[in-house]
């Protein structure tokens, strides 16, 4: 009994916050847009990308090659994800295998 009161209670909360939500839905849909419409606001400028070689500016012959071999040695995040699905793929196989084996003592 306690059970269906609870769902009851829950069922009257949720309801009506589930109408209301909608209801705002539709109100913000049916807003239309302006009229003159101008994206030259500074919101909504694109900016470039800055320079990516900005180190060269200090003209080091060290700090270049250093650059170079941390960008060539860097895995890149895409890599780094896929190695860490592959490695709790092998957990999860490995796992089954263990919980999997049973050693039953001989019966003699």
């Amino acid at each position: 009994m306690r059970k269906i009161r609870r769902w009851g209670v829950w069922l009257l909360l949720i309801i009506p916050l589930a109408l209301n939500a909608q209801q705002r839905a539709e109100k913000l849909l049916n807003v239309p847009l302006p009229e003159h419409w101008q994206e030259e606001d500074a919101m909504f400028q694109q900016l470039l990308p800055v320079d990516d070689h900005w180190w060269t500016v200090f003209q080091d012959a060290t700090l270049d090659s250093l650059i170079h071999v941390a960008v060539r040695q860097n895995p890149s995040v895409l890599t780094a994800l896929n190695r860490i699905a592959n490695l709790r793929s092998q957990r999860r196989l490995l796992s089954g295998f263990v919980i999997g084996c049973r050693v039953e003592p001989p019966t003699d």
